[in-house]
């Protein structure tokens, strides 16, 4: 039987419904967006916040970019002093003194000799370390013809520079007069040479075009390494500023872990910096690319990386290589094959978060595939502007390739990671939200998992602190009591919601509603800033809300879109976003021999149709008979879900065919550990 203060659970009616646990959209499928769209003239010079010009600031601008001296495209690389009349001028040029011939030769720039050394070009059979060319840095490849024409024209660039001014300088001088310009950040991560800057938008963190376009709102500062950065130390990048990192596993097949892999991987997860994956690909067909995504799925394997892990996609690296014997690609029906094969490799292991990078004229040649294009969410460009119309809200901007870091020795790539649009400050978007969105008065009093809308993960308080003002954050599903909540009802449709490892309870950081401002775990003082209100939206979910301001929702907010570990949460004007959603699961022992009834049709219950003990037979309402084809064993497996079991037949309540369309029937079923047969109470 089921004890009295359980009775209410399991009455199924609008307030209280049993609710299948859904699959999450991928991280790649998100709202077209257009980066050409000016920040300024969307939201007005407010939005960015005036320049600090502390010269004491860590954020330092990079050297400008000098058009005469430097390579196209990469405002670091100088220029040669000549380039021989033996190379081809529609070869590209892959370093500061290589090029590669539409053939696959590989030629010394200045001296137009042949390359044959393997550390730089490879074998028939095996290829080399695609960054041994650059001694570890990265480049993006020009055509021949572009670099003859910036050595020929120097003269003229040069006094093109000087009347155009230095961007970085001229970005300082309007910010200095108090127009928009950068909010100089603590962190290491710099600006570009040509002026793409750090600041504010919209009260989070931003990353910019020279022109003032925004790229990124709630951004972050990330790298990406391989064994080419030595050994990283870890926790000084981390004090540095650094947020995130992307790191090389692999390049090619069969060629085993890049040498610092798994330690990067390692100190990443000890560390709790967010972090992604890339391979560079040598892929000149859909097997070889098959060949590709089996070796990375067992080095992830290896490296102990599940898909839960990963804050940042796992990126296929393409580019133009170079390989003895061997050439690129230069369709993009080519290309659709080998990344779709290597896609489909990776899927089929559970790795769902992929995403393609490439530097933009790649992607405008022979990537230039709506297939690729949409599946891109990570640029190289070194100049003021991506270039690229990326097709997906969160994205990524490889800006420079001459960071400098703490804690690593040499030059880094910085990136800039985050969503393009992001409706944060709009006040009046946060009343609407909550416009068709029900109160939740008559929650039980009881422990809860509160998990992120449509997938498998929760809040959670980081690294399992018990200190006060330990940030709360999003992380898979681990079971353990820092993603339990205990939930206790209070005065006028308010809740405190505390921490059960801790006892400290769910916290707006010094009760400041504003935008950006992180929720904590604090000791427990009865302040409305850890008081709580529950609004149930039309698809179930539901947004946490504030109770410091009854007239303007602000909402506990995920700084990312897409779930993903180390996520934190603050405080934002309530939208009604996904990152704004979540799941309030109720924890509780096995219950045996349940009946599941409904408060509309007074004495009916949940019943498995005609008794039959077959797979596939429906679920209905009828009279209780007190059958056990009406009665059930609610399992736990962990994080507030639940199998439910026919006591009749031992299987499974199972949402048919997996199907996410309205009307899809319940059915028994065998167990087989699908979320179509999970269930949250």
């Amino acid at each position: 039987m089921v004890a009295p203060r359980f009775a209410k659970l399991f009455a199924i009616a609008v307030s209280a419904a049993l609710v299948c646990s859904m699959a999450g959209v991928p991280a790649y499928a998100l709202t077209d967006t257009n980066l050409d769209e000016m920040a300024g003239a969307s939201a007005g010079v407010s939005a960015i916040t005036p320049t600090s010009t502390d010269e004491s600031s860590s954020l330092q601008n990079q050297p400008s970019a000098d058009d005469a001296e430097s390579m196209p495209d990469n405002p670091t690389k100088d220029l040669p002093q000549t380039v021989s009349e033996a190379v081809p001028d529609d070869a590209t040029v892959v370093s500061e003194e290589l090029a590669v011939t539409d053939a696959g030769e590989v030629m010394d720039l200045e001296t137009g000799d042949t390359v044959t050394d393997p550390q730089l070009v490879g074998t028939v059979d095996k290829p080399a370390d695609p960054l041994a060319k650059t001694d570890g840095e990265s480049f993006i490849p020009v055509e021949v013809a572009e670099v003859k024409e910036a050595i020929g024209d120097d003269t003229a660039d040069a006094e093109d520079a000087e009347n155009d001014g230095d961007v970085t300088e001229s970005q300082q001088d309007t910010a200095d007069d108090g127009a928009a310009g950068a909010v100089v950040r603590p962190a290491a991560l710099q600006n570009n040479s040509y002026g793409a800057y750090w600041g504010t938008y919209d009260g989070t963190p931003a990353f910019f075009e020279a022109d003032g376009t925004l790229f990124v709102q709630q951004a972050k500062g990330v790298i990406d390494v391989s064994e080419w950065q030595g050994q990283i130390d870890w926790q000084k990048a981390k004090n540095d500023g650094v947020e995130g990192a992307i790191i090389r596993i692999s390049y090619g097949w069969d060629n085993g872990f890049d040498k610092q892999a798994l330690r990067n991987i390692s100190e990443c997860k000890r560390l709790g910096i967010p972090f992604g994956i890339y391979s560079y690909s040598y892929a000149y067909d859909s097997t070889t690319a098959a060949y590709e995504g089996d070796d990375m799925v067992s080095l992830l394997r290896q490296a102990g990386v599940q898909p839960g892990d990963l804050s940042y996609p796992v990126f296929y690296d393409l580019e133009k290589w170079t390989w003895t014997g061997h050439t690129p690609p230069t369709s993009p029906s080519v290309y659709d094959g080998i990344v779709n094969a290597w896609y489909a490799k990776l899927q089929a292991a559970g790795y769902n978060n992929l995403s393609v990078y490439s530097y933009t004229n790649y992607l405008d040649t022979a990537l230039n595939s709506t297939n690729i294009r949409n599946k891109t969410r990570w640029v190289a460009s070194y100049g003021a502007r991506t270039n690229f119309p990326y097709a997906t809200n969160d994205r990524g901007w490889q800006y420079t390739s001459q960071g400098s870091v703490a804690g690593i020795q040499g030059s880094v790539d910085l990136n800039a990671f985050g969503n393009k649009t992001y409706d944060g400050n709009d006040s009046s978007s946060s009343v609407n939200a909550l416009k068709d969105a029900i109160p939740v008065t008559d929650l039980l009093e009881g422990d809860y998992f509160i998990g992120a809308a449509s997938s498998d993960y929760y809040v959670d308080i980081e690294s399992g602190s018990m200190a006060d003002s330990a940030r709360a954050l999003i992380w898979s599903s681990s079971n353990a009591n820092n993603q339990l909540f205990h939930i206790t009802p209070l005065a006028g449709g308010r809740y405190s919601i505390v921490a059960a490892h801790s006892s400290k309870a769910l916290d707006v950081e010094a009760a400041r509603l504003e935008s950006g401002n992180s929720i904590i775990q604090y000791s427990q003082n009865g302040g409305s800033n850890q008081q709580w209100m529950f609004y149930r939206n039309a698809a179930g979910y539901v947004h946490i809300v504030s109770a410091c301001d009854e007239e303007e929702p602000w909402a506990i907010t995920a700084t990312s879109l897409t779930p993903q570990n180390g996520a934190y949460l603050e405080i934002q004007r309530l939208t009604g976003r996904t990152n704004q959603q979540f799941r309030l699961q109720y924890n509780t022992a096995e219950l045996s021999d349940v009946t599941v009834s409904n408060v509309h049709a007074s004495g009916m219950v949940l019943d498995i149709k005609n008794a039959s003990a077959y797979k596939e037979a429906k679920t209905e309402i009828w009279n209780m008979n007190y059958g056990n084809n009406q009665r059930f064993d609610i399992i736990p497996i962990g994080n507030g879900l639940y199998n439910f079991a026919v006591r009749h037949s031992g299987m499974m309540l199972d949402v048919e065919g997996a199907s996410l369309a309205n009307g899809a029937h319940i059915i028994q079923f065998p167990a087989n550990g699908g979320r179509n047969q999970r269930w949250y109470l």
